[in-house]
């Protein structure tokens, strides 16, 4: 399947699926956005750092220390996918931004401590996860033209600013910290593939498998059944991985992006990303080789 097929792919499947929630969430969370607007304020706190951005994938588990131990410099930004939250705050992680475009309902920061961290929000998103986050707040628009986008973005305002999609939170988190010239951008626990897990500890997902285990089905089982549905395409590397629609199309969106910038990214993600611009390394490397 080539790029623009995938691609296609995903968005008619967005269109289909949640348009009509997102134009109803964008109406709820206009209060909000007149409060809090879009991404201008935010733009230059990123300008010069060094930018971590952290995914739930397992390999995320691997990083924990390092980010432990250097989450508090100054020269460095983490921005957190929401469901990697959880696990960052039970271990003594708290990322400086989170970003969700999550349109329904779920429990990411439900047990968490959200005042001291900023959100960046998509406009369409779950207004329920808005009334509950405790601190500042920063929409912004998918860099997606046509209807019913158009209308969208009109009544969310065209001034919060545009990130592109390429298919999860993930990419759109890159797609901002690309457009505020940071100083070095780093990939950590965005596997985007799987082999026996698909997310890290402590997520929600994770969770949740755990509190259905038992002595019948236990938690292997669980993660396993989870694999095994998500196993749309192969990914061959030392070992087999296996992945989904929406990481293959982000994995690839994300490798073609790299390839026509001029900025090495770091990726400890596993398999993760691959190509031009590139370097596979672990964050501890990264951590000593900028610190």
């Amino acid at each position: 399947m080539n790029n623009d097929e995938l691609f296609d792919r995903i968005n008619r499947g967005v269109i289909a699926d949640r348009a009509r929630t997102m134009s109803r969430n964008i109406e709820m969370n206009r209060p909000y956005i007149e409060k809090w607007k879009g991404l201008q304020t935010f733009v230059p706190r990123l300008k010069e750092k060094h930018c971590i951005i952290v995914g739930a994938g397992p390999s995320l588990d691997e990083g924990i220390p390092s980010l432990r131990k250097f989450w508090r410099r100054n020269e460095i930004i983490i921005i957190a996918t929401d469901m990697a939250m959880l696990p960052l705050l039970s271990r003594g992680i708290r990322p400086h931004c989170v970003i969700s475009c999550e349109t329904t309902p779920r429990d990411f920061f439900a047990r968490c401590d959200t005042s001291k961290s900023t959100l960046l929000a998509f406009s369409g998103i779950c207004n329920r996860i808005i009334r509950e986050w405790k601190g500042p707040i920063h929409f912004y628009n998918w860099m997606i033209r046509g209807e019913p986008y158009d209308g969208m973005w009109e009544r969310a305002g065209l001034s919060l600013g545009f990130a592109a999609t390429g298919s999860i939170v993930t990419t759109q988190a890159v797609s901002i910290a690309l457009g505020c010239d940071v100083a070095s951008l780093a990939l950590v626990g965005n596997d985007l593939g799987f082999h026996d897990r698909l997310y890290a500890r402590g997520t929600v997902r994770d969770d949740d498998g755990l509190s259905r285990a038992s002595r019948i089905r236990p938690p292997e089982a669980i993660e396993f059944a989870q694999c095994r549905a998500a196993r749309h395409y192969a990914i061959p590397r030392d070992r087999i991985y296996h992945t989904n629609h929406q990481f293959l199309a982000a994995k690839r969106w994300l490798e073609s992006l790299f390839a026509s910038g001029h900025i090495t990214v770091y990726d400890s993600g596993i398999p993760g990303c691959a190509g031009k611009n590139i370097e596979k390394t672990t964050l501890r490397r990264y951590m000593e080789t900028i610190l």
